[in-house]
């Protein structure tokens, strides 16, 4: 299994670890559900995972510093869910970011230094919240 992709169903419930037994995932569509858990530490053991979209649903907790071992990631949606904490440092280790968007959350603070000098990259597109920004995206939202 390369691709899944259960988006607009209307699941509700957690995002079931075990999808982090999926090595062989490259694309996992969840958004535009009403899934409310934690986004699964697990997911970090998911190697070659290119595209993880999980926005507009209820997901409540923090981004899991797991995250950071998602070397292959290239776009990773996490917006208009209930997101809090920071935005870990680890974001930074996905050298092969190019679409990050994590606005409509409830983050404290602003992006890490690391993050935030990979955000001006001109190959990568960043959308947040502004005051959490801190002037690294490319669109902010009040």
């Amino acid at each position: 299994l390369w691709m899944l992709t259960i988006a607009r169903n209307d699941l509700t419930g957690s995002i079931p670890s075990q999808f982090g037994q999926l090595s062989n995932l490259l694309y996992l569509y969840l958004w535009e559900n009403n899934l409310n858990s934690t986004i699964p530490s697990e997911f970090g053991d998911i190697p070659d995972l290119n595209v993880l979209d999980v926005g507009i649903n209820q997901l409540t907790g923090t981004i899991p510093t797991e995250i950071g071992k998602l070397w292959n990631l290239a776009q990773l949606y996490i917006n208009y869910n209930k997101l809090t904490g920071q935005i870990p440092a680890e974001i930074a280790y996905l050298r092969n970011l190019e679409v990050f968007w994590f606005h409509g959350n409830d983050f404290i603070g602003v992006l890490p230094d690391d993050v935030c000098s990979q955000g001006k990259s001109p190959d990568i597109y960043f959308q947040g919240d502004c005051d959490v920004c801190n002037g690294c995206c490319d669109w902010c939202y009040y």
